[in-house]
């Protein structure tokens, strides 16, 4: 554990160490080293699973206030002006947003449950048998063979074993996921039209509590419901 308030002792201990943050409740946090304009920090890493799919879970909620704000200008049929333009951008933006967040924090989260020290060995080709490092594994192998090949193969059970209507939601946030980063265009703004469609249709409730379905059939209570008085 080290005092992060002296700068010094953090620059002698600073290299090959692992540092951990002691909390006013007693609990360490792992953390990391950091030189912020010359100043030697220690600052506590957070789960990024976490943060991406807290940030999605934000940009939803302001997604649905820019909604109403948005169609309460496009149900006025009598005119559309450049502030009714400006909301759709705004939708746009978090609604684009939340989508690349939710995506990120299963990303994230398959990477972190994949072992540091077992190889994945697929015996599915008839040539060759290939054995795969966790790095190998995170760089080389497809989304949905990591999720429907190499989760089940280290946990011995598969969230994707059936179809279901849960996972459905994690089906459908890839392919708008993968629309939005390969955004596509066509001289008749067809293909631009259908994405704004989806983004205004896509079931983004739904999809957040998918997601937290898949996490905790993982890593059981991973994302709970906050028990404070928050509107979260």
């Amino acid at each position: 554990v080290v005092n992060r308030k002296d700068p010094k002792t953090i620059k002698k201990v600073k290299k090959g160490k692992i540092p951990f943050i002691q909390t006013t409740d007693g609990f360490k946090v792992l953390s990391m080293f950091l030189n912020y304009n010359g100043t030697e920090l220690v600052i506590p890493i957070p789960d990024l699973t976490l943060v991406y799919y807290n940030n999605a879970y934000l940009n939803n909620l302001t997604r649905k206030e820019q909604e109403k704000k948005l169609f309460k200008k496009l149900l006025d049929k009598s005119e559309i002006t450049e502030n009714t333009t400006n909301e759709l951008y705004a939708y746009i933006g978090v609604a684009s947003s939340s989508i690349i967040q939710m995506f990120t924090s299963i990303e994230s989260f398959i990477n972190y449950l994949i072992p540091d020290d077992k190889p994945y060995v697929n015996n599915g080709r008839k040539d060759r048998t290939e054995s795969y490092t966790k790095e190998q594994i995170q760089i080389h192998i497809k989304f949905w063979d990591k999720i429907k090949n190499v989760l089940p193969y280290f946990h011995s059970k598969n969230f994707f074993r059936r179809q279901t209507p849960t996972n459905i939601h994690i089906t459908k946030l890839k392919e708008l996921r993968d629309e939005i980063i390969h955004t596509k265009s066509n001289k008749n703004y067809g293909s631009q039209s259908k994405l704004i469609e989806k983004l205004l249709k896509f079931k983004y409730d739904e999809t957040l509590l998918a997601i937290r379905k898949f996490m905790n059939f993982y890593k059981p209570d991973y994302i709970t419901e906050c028990d404070c008085e928050d509107d979260f």
